[in-house]
Formats: structure tokens, sequence, C-alpha cells
């Protein structure tokens, strides 16, 4: 009978636990590998976020700045169209408004028969001896001088100097200025003499037995100048002279245009159809 061999025996028992061990060890590192991998990430996280930080920064500031362009961008296309717009409705209002002051001006039913062009005032002059204005357009708009010129619901003066862009209209209430009018009640004719006081007229020349007070005076186109049937004073006072001693009264009138409100004119051309037409 052959007896083992003690160093053959300590050998295998070695391979064997030591091939056990390693099946041990490996089984064992397995398992540990999901949590080693967690806590390798947990601490290296900071690391990479650090390094990651100057490019992330970048990157979003780029996204920011972009956006913010683009949002400029579009404000400024929307700021733009607001100020189109409203532009627009600035324009519509001014037309709305200025039809509205026509309408006003046009409230002469013999208006239809004349051309017309609106005008504003610039200047007034206005004492005992001149009462002027200066208005905003000139012979570039084809006024001339002697032009009618109307306010409110009246005659306004005339122009006695036109320049390119300029005119000058004297008033009715003007010393140097008169027209030929026509009571309304009984027809008679007078003359309207600007007095040199504001709004002002003297009515003379006419048959003052027949004139009384609250009496309308219209133009009646005598000369033909002026468009007939335009209102021009109502009379407001009839006193005699003392210092004189005349028996004849002083006929005063107020003229149908405030003097003191007016500031803007309507200057009209007569023509023969009944057409209107305005002048820009």
């Amino acid at each position: 009978m052959l007896l083992s061999n003690p160093t053959q025996n300590n050998t295998l028992k070695f391979l064997v636990f030591a091939a056990l061990a390693i099946f041990l060890i490996t089984q064992d590192f397995k398992k540990q590998v999901p949590i080693i991998n967690t806590a390798l990430a947990i601490i290296t996280y900071p690391i990479k976020y650090m390094v990651d930080l100057p490019f992330t920064m970048t990157h979003m500031g780029q996204e920011f700045f972009m956006e913010h362009q683009q949002l400029s961008k579009k404000n400024e296309e929307l700021e733009k169209i607001i100020a189109i717009y409203a532009a627009r409705d600035q324009n519509y209002r001014s037309i709305s408004a200025q039809n509205k002051r026509l309408q006003k001006l046009l409230n002469i039913s013999n208006i239809k028969q004349n051309r017309y062009t609106t005008s504003n005032i610039l200047t007034i002059e206005t004492n005992r001896a001149k009462q002027v204005v200066t208005i905003d357009k000139g012979s570039d708009d084809q006024l001339f001088d002697g032009q009618v010129a109307l306010a409110g619901n009246g005659i306004y003066g005339q122009i006695i100097n036109t320049s390119a862009k300029q005119s000058i209209v004297v008033q009715l209430s003007d010393t140097n200025h008169t027209i030929p009018v026509y009571n309304q009640r009984t027809g008679d004719s007078a003359l309207a003499v600007g007095t040199g006081q504001t709004n002002e007229v003297e009515l003379t020349n006419t048959d003052h037995r027949r004139v009384h007070i609250n009496d309308l005076y219209l133009s009646s186109a005598d000369g033909e100048i002026f468009p007939r049937d335009f209102l021009v004073a109502k009379v407001k006072e009839k006193r005699y002279d003392e210092d004189i001693n005349s028996q004849i009264p002083i006929i005063l009138a107020t003229t149908a245009t405030d003097y003191n409100r007016a500031r803007e004119l309507l200057l009209i051309w007569q023509v023969k159809n009944s057409e209107i037409t305005t002048t820009e």
C-alpha cells in the first residue's frame, strides 16, 4: 500500500484554498464596484463642475446675449411700428380736427360758390391806426392782394400785401378799410367803415331813420370785390355827436368776426360753378 506524500497534499490544499479565496474576492469586488463608482462620482463631481463651469457660463452668456440682441431688435421693430401708427393716428386726428374747423368755417350757405383754402394767423398788430394780421400763406399758394378772408360765420377782412410764404390781412375794423353792405331787414345799402376799435365798424351812407338796433348787415358785392350775402356786422348803437350838434346819428355795429378769438382764416376765390375745391 502506497502512502501519500504530505508535501503534495499540502500543495493541493493550498491551491484549492487559493482558488476559493480568489473566487470569493472576485464575487465581493463585483458587489463593491457600484459603491466605489458612486463614491468616486461624488468625489469627482465638484472637480468636474468647476472644470465645466467656464464653458457652461460662456455658453449661457452667449445664449443670453443672443436672446437679448434678438429681443432688442424685436423691441426696436415694435417701437418703429408703434411710432408709425402713432404718427398715423396723430395725422388722422389732425385731419379730423381740420375737418371740424372747416365745417365751422363753411357754415355759410353760399360758400359753395367759391374755391377756398385755410390759413393760420402768425402775428397780430392792432392799434388805433392799424389793425392787421400776418398769415402763413402767400403768393406761392396763389393768394393775391385784395383777396377776401373769412372767419367764424362772417367776413374777416382782405389781403393787402402778399409775399411768397406770407400775407398781410387788414381787418374790417381798421380805419382805412371800407366794405359795401346792405341791411338784411330793409335791403338798404350802406358802407361799413372801420373805427380803429377792435370788433367795431361805423355804418355810413344810409338812411339812419330805417336802421334799428340789432339789424344785421351783409356784404352786398358792390364793386365785385366781396362775395354777396356774407355776414359783416350787427348794429349795437345809434348816437348823436354833441360836439358838432349833428342831426345825423353815428351808427356803430359789432363785427360778425370776433378778432380777439379768430386764429384761423378761410381765403376764398369766387368761381362761377358750384363745385367746392380746396387747395392744400
